[in-house]
């Protein structure tokens, strides 16, 4: 993300204000490991040994999930997307 560009909200997703809808702010730490060498022990003698090296980062994203179903269907998994902003089955909510 640039730093120019402004971290999107969960209040920006169409699904939020959705009858159809639900949203949330996503916050989670994605981590990975690279393969890597150690530096060789001078003290024991040993040479280089294989390691692994873990990075961590945070994300934070807009999950907007959908549960509108068709009309006929009884059941059907929600759909899951980002923030939404156009949608053509929005329907307010009543609260």
């Amino acid at each position: 993300m640039n730093d120019e560009e402004e971290e999107l909200k969960v209040k920006d997703s169409k699904c939020n204000t959705c009858k159809h809808g639900l949203c949330a702010l996503d916050n989670d730490i994605q981590s990975f490991f690279a393969p890597g060498t150690t530096e060789e022990n001078v003290f024991t003698g040993e040479g280089p040994q294989a390691s692994l090296t873990e990075t961590q980062f945070p994300i934070k994203k807009v999950r907007s999930m959908c549960f509108w179903t068709p009309a006929g269907k009884s059941t059907m998994s929600p759909v899951v997307f980002a923030c939404v902003t156009e949608c053509g089955r929005y329907e307010k909510r009543q609260d």
